[in-house]
């Protein structure tokens, strides 16, 4: 770790997935009003995604996985990281301090479907993207390399692949959630209340 002994104190911030991504779908169900669609990349549907923390056989953190349907909002990313500001000086638990940020709770593409229709006004089906067409899809929008890894963490997180719900978590794991509900950040997209700043290639 690079900032390790760098400065005395280093507290990262690990985002999951930005709520403001969906942006994109607004406009895409939106944009077919004679059949009002959005991408979905994960399945089943049903499947609710959570943060993965990978160990190894000695009980030390390999890798970890940021839960996409953990949906944070922008709003609260920048609270918490001003609250952690605010909190420097203080002893940190430890060094560096990782916080993982999470939205209120896990969503699944039906949960998804529920708050883009609600922040939108209309029904909309989900067009779910099948795992043999995940690199041509990324491929549109991200370089060939990304597009592969981004592929191959898609399948992984999927229900039954290697990163879904039967992973160990580290207990040193410190997960900070927002408080902002996703559909509350879609109806806010979807006026224009706030900025589609966010908006990703996924």
């Amino acid at each position: 770790m690079i900032l390790k002994d760098s400065v005395p104190e280093v507290v990262i911030v690990r985002p999951g997935w930005f709520a403001e991504n969906w942006a994109s779908a607004l406009d895409t169900i939106r944009s077919n009003p004679q059949d009002p669609y959005f991408d979905y990349h994960f399945s089943p549907v049903e499947h609710k995604i959570r943060t993965v923390r990978r160990l190894d056989g000695n009980g030390q953190l390999k890798h970890s996985v940021a839960n996409v349907h953990l949906q944070i909002s922008l709003q609260d990313v920048s609270k918490i990281c001003a609250d952690q500001i605010r909190r420097l000086g203080s002893a940190l638990p430890a060094r560096p301090y990782v916080l993982d940020l999470h939205g209120p709770r896990a969503y699944s593409g039906l949960d998804i479907q529920q708050a883009l229709e609600e922040a939108v006004g209309v029904k909309a089906r989900i067009h779910v993207i099948q795992p043999k067409d995940l690199f041509d899809h990324y491929s549109e929008k991200l370089p060939a390399n990304m597009a592969q890894e981004v592929t191959e963490m898609t399948v992984a997180a999927n229900g039954g692949g290697l990163l879904s719900t039967d992973e160990l978590e580290s207990k040193d794991q410190v997960v900070v959630r927002g408080s902002i509900e996703l559909v509350d950040i879609l109806k806010q997209l979807a006026s224009g209340a706030v900025s589609k700043v966010a908006s990703g290639a996924f």
